[in-house]
């Protein structure tokens, strides 16, 4: 037999209803004070594909009233990009399918004509029992960053256009231009032996000067192609042994090192990741530049060495150094040696293109390296090349 329960305990029951009436209103207002303050868009869509909840923020995003989207449900897909409305249609259909988080990126038109990207998230509910309630969304406005990517994207394109070009141009340097250079070489050695003997003739001096101008455009041709494909062509990233490298450089430069008396010093060198071609040019072109700025009636002197750079940033770097005791620079200077076509010296004390520390320069960025250089005039100089230990993230 069921009691009735006595007033004192239905006056606590009703109070107890009354604290836990009061409990859901304070949190459906916290819900309403965050919802009204969020940027983001979000909305709870019931089994039966009708709105339970909408947040104020939709009309910030969409230009379109809580109410417009309550009375027409469709508007969540009417609002879609052409070219997308299928796609995210189909998505929200899908959606109810799977127990999962869902997301999604695509662009909406607001009430106003403006385009709005958007960020789509949407994931199920259940209550305690596990009674499917329905999907919770949340919509951010990421047009801003979709923006920049899409600018990143043109720049890439234009990029990729522009490397395309140079390499047509370095096709038509390597090829055409190379070929006139040849042709002027060639006809200016038979004019002298054919009409030119004579060495004081004067037909002969312009011939020199002919020669001499063709030999310099041959080798600045060369440096162009060299500086352009630094950038342009892409190798492969692998451990190479700095050793090696070094070793096959001054066997290859043995006929110009011999020449001038030349003494170069190798000491262990690390191994560190990047192409071995681009890194024999790095050391080829420091050497070829400390061999030709050794003081006149002097031997020659280069010094190659390597060091753990002293530094307390977190990724360690190897420090390479090529150090000379030549005829040095002013300091005031150094920011210069390494950008194109900077030259120190005239060409008639010292023959050059001005672009030899510039392919220095590039080959030691594009391996997230850098290249700078110390000097005192008349005592010499040093080229310190600073690698990561680490494999670089910046090549393709």
């Amino acid at each position: 037999m069921t009691t009735e329960p006595t007033y004192q305990e239905l006056l606590e029951r009703t109070r107890e209803l009354e604290r836990e009436k009061a409990a859901l209103l304070e949190n459906q207002y916290r819900l309403t004070v965050i919802s009204e303050n969020s940027h983001d868009w979000e909305y709870w869509i019931a089994p039966d594909h009708t709105l339970n909840f909408i947040s104020p923020s939709c009309e910030k995003m969409t230009g379109y009233r809580i109410d417009e989207f309550e009375n027409d449900p469709g508007l969540l897909v009417a609002i879609i990009r052409d070219s997308e409305e299928q796609m995210v249609a189909r998505h929200l259909e899908e959606e109810f399918l799977i127990s999962q988080t869902c997301h999604l990126d695509f662009c909406i038109r607001t009430k106003q004509g403006e385009e709005r990207y958007i960020s789509h998230y949407c994931r199920p509910v259940y209550d305690k029992e596990g009674t499917f309630l329905g999907r919770y969304v949340n919509n951010r406005d990421i047009t801003e960053r979709k923006k920049i990517e899409l600018s990143l994207e043109a720049n890439i394109e234009k990029l990729e256009q522009s490397n395309k070009d140079l390499q047509a141009f370095s096709y038509m340097a390597s090829h055409d231009l190379r070929e006139s250079i040849f042709l002027v070489q060639a006809f200016s050695k038979r004019l002298r032996t054919k009409y030119f003997q004579d060495q004081d003739h004067e037909g002969n001096i312009y011939l020199q000067q002919i020669e001499k101008a063709s030999k310099h455009m041959q080798m600045l041709l060369d440096s162009m192609l060299s500086y352009s494909r630094v950038a342009v062509q892409r190798k492969a990233v692998t451990a190479i042994d700095l050793n090696d490298i070094a070793q096959e450089v001054i066997l290859d430069m043995d006929l110009f090192l011999r020449r001038e008396n030349a003494v170069v010093t190798l000491d262990t060198l690390p191994s560190i990741y990047a192409d071995y071609g681009q890194m024999y040019q790095l050391l080829k072109n420091l050497i070829s530049n400390a061999l030709k700025f050794h003081k006149p009636g002097e031997v020659p002197s280069i010094y190659i060495y390597s060091r753990k750079e002293k530094s307390r940033e977190q990724i360690p770097r190897w420090e390479i150094v090529v150090e000379d005791k030549g005829i040095g620079f002013d300091e005031k200077e150094s920011g210069k040696i390494f950008n194109l076509f900077e030259r120190l010296h005239s060409n008639e004390h010292y023959e050059g293109t001005g672009i030899g520390l510039s392919i220095c320069k590039r080959i030691a960025e594009r391996y997230d390296g850098e290249i700078l250089a110390t000097s005192i005039p008349g005592q010499g100089s040093k080229f310190i090349i600073r690698f990561p230990c680490k494999r670089p993230d910046t090549i393709e």
